[in-house]
């Protein structure tokens, strides 16, 4: 999901999550301030927030290069353009990286 500052702080006084409550809060102070932070926050809604295990999902995995893409589509917007360094999929990062193969 993308989140603007008025889809952040008209969510109401319900936060699913702790990020979702300290982006708010920071936020509102920005706002009493006077100040509006230009903002999109990205991000991926956890299908459970309670049971707390180490690494990614399956389901995780399985969107993570959607929500890449969409990053790196907003970054455009921007006019921001990274170049790849390699040409590494995903997949291999992450079994690379976490040790986690066949994803």
């Amino acid at each position: 999901m993308i989140y603007s500052v008025d889809d952040i702080l008209t969510q109401g006084t319900v936060k699913k999550t702790a990020t979702e409550a300290e982006l708010t809060m920071m936020l509102e102070i920005c706002a009493l301030n006077d100040y509006r932070a230009e903002i999109k926050f990205i991000s991926m809604v956890p299908k459970n927030i309670i049971d707390v295990k180490n690494g990614l999902t399956p389901q995780v995995l399985k969107v993570m290069p959607n929500l890449l893409e969409r990053v790196l589509g907003e970054l455009e917007k921007l006019d921001i353009k990274l170049e790849p360094k390699n040409s590494l999929s995903f997949p291999k990062v992450i079994e690379r990286v976490c040790g986690i193969e066949n994803i």
